[in-house]
């Protein structure tokens, strides 16, 4: 999908695990959403987007990829989870990680 100048992907995701154990059988669903937006080639923004039914969290993982030139990278990482509290009614989800990540790879030429 073409947006202003950029292209879009969005990915949509299921999966059903169903486990038979000796201490008791359980299913357990998930669903993801993978995103990437890109303003051109060498600046892409991506997210992955996941909850499952087991845990009941939520996990997040948005980069920002710029490539300065060929070999020359420049990465910016956000993860972060929620977890749900089943102990406390009044509150749904609160954060549980969160994480930022920079890193540059740079290459010369010989």
């Amino acid at each position: 999908m073409d947006v202003t100048g950029g292209k879009i992907q969005l990915d949509l995701d299921t999966e059903n695990d169903f486990g038979h154990l000796p201490v008791g059988n359980f299913v357990s669903d998930s669903w993801s959403v993978r995103a990437a937006y890109a303003w051109n080639p060498n600046l892409v923004l991506s997210s992955f987007i996941q909850y499952d039914t087991g845990s009941q969290n939520i996990w997040n993982n948005t980069r920002l990829r710029w490539t300065v030139r060929p070999g020359n990278d420049l990465f910016i990482v956000w993860n972060r989870g929620w977890q749900r509290i089943v102990t406390d009614p009044h509150v749904s989800i609160v954060p549980e990680d969160d994480l930022i990540a920079i890193k540059l790879r740079w290459t010369s030429a010989y």
